[in-house]
């Protein structure tokens, strides 16, 4: 292939075999990525570059833009990594990068010219100078892919670790930069401080038989060195089948629960008529705002044994002209529980989806019109994929409030007659704690669930890590 006389004056092609990269884009508009990119524009014939080169100048290009130090750092030393004659080609990318950003960046660029001489010799690269227009190009003749080496030696990488000097200084470079959003966020680290970590030393009350007139310190502990409560917990059977009902409710609301925000965040997404995507949207979120005492009275009425549309609805498909008590009955409580959760959150749950999607790159939607793909191809293929990161988020959250089931909901629709399949964890410590006045064991109980909770972030995480990768992974 050649360059022709008529290309675009913003798009400089590289001369590339067509297995590799077409072409090589380049705004010639912008001052940033000509000096970035300077070295890596290729005239002539039959001109092999490896792809992996290629692919770290563009990302180290975003870094650059973004005025990312710590990730032009990385690329940097990803690029050191790449056996190819990029030696002139490093000389242009350290003098745009030094005369368009601080000089703080010096020692971080300074080492990619001590990239070594690899077995790329035949490959000859032209370094085209950071001018608003560009001469017409002169074709440089190199040798056929088919004489180059294509397994090179790997060459050494040196990687300079920053002093205590140089991240003092960053540091307080970063406080000058950023001192007024530090200033924003004092209040809701006092306020994190003052209402999520103070009130922790009231742990201790799990682990002493606690007075109310004697108070917290003043208390003695309880017996067992202080585990008596816990010990409590898996010795007394009742308890076992309050943590068995918190898990089977907890998983049902997460295995029905979460693909649906999901689903409708999908179809809404499809909607071409903006007055119809917009009423649904209003109508699936209002519910969120209602209370579950409110709506603890509406799921009365509409299963109402007498009056409720519910079983009058179920009367004429079976036929069955006994009264039906669903909200008493074991059979169909916990499904009335996790339907109702569904239709309560799905709107707004579909919420932080459909930004998601807004984000989405039209152009792939686009490519994959000129492809022939169906609606529903796009949507398999191209958006459910790009919400992986958002939903395994999600999951992993999720995941560490499995023991909360609820208590809301729970406390204003079970009774006596659905006990045995509605007593949760939240509902139980309830009981104890407030009711019957026995704070260690209900205390004992809050702290066994979060430790789960916190347990069960770490294994959802490093799962996630393990399958989908570090990006997708709330920490590495």
């Amino acid at each position: 292939t050649t360059v022709h006389d008529d290309v675009e004056k913003n798009l400089l092609c590289g001369i590339l075999e067509e297995e590799q990269i077409p072409y090589l884009l380049k705004d010639r508009g912008s001052g940033d990525a000509v000096r970035i990119l300077s070295g890596l524009s290729f005239f002539g014939t039959d001109i092999f570059v490896p792809t992996a080169l290629l692919e770290k100048a563009t990302e180290l290009l975003d870094a650059y833009r973004n005025q990312d130090i710590e990730t032009i750092r990385q690329q940097i030393i990803e690029l050191k990594k790449i056996n190819v004659d990029i030696n002139q080609i490093a000389e242009q990318m350290i003098s745009g990068i030094i005369t368009s950003l601080d000089l703080q960046l010096l020692p971080i660029v300074e080492p990619l010219t001590e990239v070594s001489k690899s077995n790329f010799p035949e490959v000859k690269l032209l370094s085209v100078l950071a001018t608003p227009t560009i001469k017409s190009p002169t074709a440089i003749q190199a040798t056929p892919r088919a004489a180059v080496v294509t397994n090179p030696a790997p060459a050494k990488v040196v990687e300079t670790k920053p002093s205590k000097e140089e991240k003092k200084k960053r540091f307080v470079n970063k406080l000058k930069r950023y001192k007024y959003l530090y200033v924003m966020m004092i209040p809701a680290i006092v306020t994190l401080l003052l209402f999520n970590y103070l009130p922790m030393f009231g742990i201790t009350i799990a682990f002493k038989d606690y007075n109310i007139m004697k108070g917290v310190w003043r208390s003695p502990w309880a017996d067992n060195n202080g585990m008596e409560y816990f010990i409590k917990i898996f010795s007394e059977p009742y308890v076992l089948k309050v943590l068995k009902n918190t898990l089977l409710l907890s998983f049902y609301k997460l295995v029905f629960g979460m693909p649906a925000p999901i689903i409708l965040a999908l179809f809404i997404n499809e909607v071409n008529n903006k007055f119809f995507k917009k009423s649904v949207q209003t109508i699936s979120y209002l519910p969120h705002f209602l209370s579950w005492v409110i709506i603890a009275g509406l799921v009365n009425n509409f299963f109402s044994p007498s009056s409720g549309i519910i079983p009058i609805i179920m009367k004429l498909v079976t036929g069955n002209s006994t009264q039906l008590s669903l909200l008493t009955d074991e059979k169909y409580f916990r499904a009335i529980i996790v339907i109702t959760s569904i239709w309560k959150e799905i709107g707004w749950g579909s919420i932080i989806y459909l930004a998601s999607i807004s984000g989405i790159d039209p152009s792939q939607y686009e490519a994959a019109v000129i492809d022939g793909a169906s609606r529903f191809q796009r949507m398999i293929y191209i958006t459910l994929p790009s919400l992986v990161p958002l939903i395994v988020t999600q999951l992993i959250m999720r995941c560490g409030s499995i023991l909360n089931a609820g208590f809301d909901q729970v406390f204003n629709m079970y009774n006596s007659m659905v006990m045995n399949v509605a007593d949760i964890i939240d509902t139980y410590t309830y009981r104890i704690g407030l009711v019957e006045m026995d704070y260690g064991f209900s205390s004992a109980v809050g702290l066994f669930k979060s430790v789960v909770g916190i347990f069960m972030i770490l294994l959802t995480n490093y799962i996630s890590k393990k399958i989908t990768g570090e990006n997708n992974a709330l920490w590495a």
